[in-house]
């Protein structure tokens, strides 16, 4: 395998040929993996390894992705400064506000959607957006981030990689102060 990568780990490739697929996440209904590319594509991968662009986004640069409840699909576009919602059905609808780099996203359990703005690398700039059911949204109210990156929910907090940093702060979804989860060393971490 490599020298960064356990051989006991059963790990292969299905496919490949994709545009810097950056974000990936898997949609337990549809038995797929989706992507999105550095074109705008909207990549759908069968676990056979067959790949399928479903739809280009014109200037889009996609990076993270993340499905809602119903199976929707919101897809980070830099290259636009939004987040788009993606039915599967119709084209995507912009979800949210502009966001000047949205990179990551993750799901609460309301269904708010959280949007990590990354911000410079060379200064703690970097912002977390939080986008209600509804559609209003709003800053988290925590300090600049070190350019932040990818996302998760988990048992009542929001956890974020500060890739600048770099390491992971976690703050409780009802608000509170930010705590430090973990510095790292000799990396830039990415998502979570």
């Amino acid at each position: 395998m490599s020298a960064y990568v356990d051989d006991s780990l059963d790990l292969q490739t299905i496919a490949s040929g994709l545009d810097h697929a950056e974000g990936i996440c898997w949609d337990p209904v549809r038995r797929c993996l989706w992507a999105g590319g550095e074109d705008g594509q909207i990549y759908r991968v069968e676990l056979s390894g067959t790949v399928t662009t479903t739809f280009s986004i014109r200037g889009g640069v996609l990076l993270g992705v993340a499905l809602d409840a119903t199976g929707a699909l919101y897809l980070c576009d830099v290259g636009n400064q939004t987040v788009w919602r993606y039915d599967h059905e119709n084209d995507p609808q912009r979800y949210g506000p502009f966001i000047d780099y949205p990179n990551y996203a993750a799901f609460g359990p309301d269904g708010t959607l959280y949007v990590s703005d990354s911000g410079s690398f060379l200064e703690a700039t970097g912002a977390l957006v939080a986008i209600a059911p509804d559609g209003s949204d709003r800053r988290l109210d925590v300090a600049p981030v070190e350019y932040v990156n990818g996302l998760c929910v988990h048992e009542g907090y929001l956890y974020y990689v500060a890739s600048a940093l770099p390491g992971v702060w976690r703050v409780a979804l009802e608000g509170g102060e930010r705590e430090l989860v973990t510095t790292l060393r000799r990396c830039v971490p990415d998502g979570l």
